[in-house]
């Protein structure tokens, strides 16, 4: 599962993990917090590569097939019923189980809303209670799903990165009761990744590490 997914072309790449080159998903749920109308006007989406689904047996959320993914929308990540209604959506259309999608949870530069109406020091602070809520939600909806056993959190941000330093974002998932936080800059292992600003206006392509 991946959350606060943005440009389709610049997704998050799911089969990364800590000391493996690449691991294969069979399945992919993938979730943003914009409705769909503002997310394909934001984001310039071709309306031909979307297909609406339309027997969603939870229709308070929107879902859609991109990509042969499953992409669900207004799912705020704070929020455990949104997580947990995405993957149950997602559990009737791949006849799959909820520890096969939300096993694994993937976010790349997670961003409090209004960052740029912030000054840096607040917005470090809300984005270590950003993450705090999202691992609780996390937690909370496992409960939901019924899911028993360990939950991988898989966050892409450089360990300079200005808006959540390393060391804040460790002490935000440790507050958040996480098990354990481990990096990848000690191998000196990087990832090129496109990010974008939570209102779509600006991309780039940054060098980052997997914690």
């Amino acid at each position: 599962m991946t959350i606060a997914e943005g440009n389709t072309d610049h997704k998050v790449d799911a089969s990364v993990v800590l000391g493996v080159n690449k691991v294969s998903r069979e399945y992919v749920l993938r979730t943003t917090l914009d409705h769909f109308n503002v997310w394909r006007a934001k984001h310039s989406v071709n309306p031909m590569l979307v297909i609406y689904l339309y027997d969603n047996p939870f229709p308070s959320k929107q879902a859609f097939e991109i990509d042969d993914e499953i992409w669900v929308f207004e799912v705020d990540s704070t929020k455990p019923q949104d997580l947990s209604i995405a993957v149950r959506i997602s559990m009737y259309y791949y006849n799959a189980q909820a520890s096969d999608l939300f096993g694994d949870i993937y976010v790349k530069n997670l961003n409090a809303e209004g960052e740029n109406k912030m000054e840096m020091q607040a917005l470090v602070r809300a984005n270590k209670h950003l993450y705090k809520g999202v691992s609780q939600a996390i937690q909370q909806a496992a409960t939901l799903l019924g899911i028993h056993g360990a939950i991988n959190l898989w966050i892409f941000s450089n360990k300079v990165n200005e808006k959540i330093p390393h060391k804040e974002l460790v002490k935000s998932l440790k507050s958040a009761n996480a098990e354990t936080v481990t990096s990848d800059f000690e191998t000196k292992r990087i990832y090129h990744v496109h990010v974008g600003s939570n209102d779509g206006d600006s991309q780039m392509r940054n060098i980052t590490h997997l914690h």
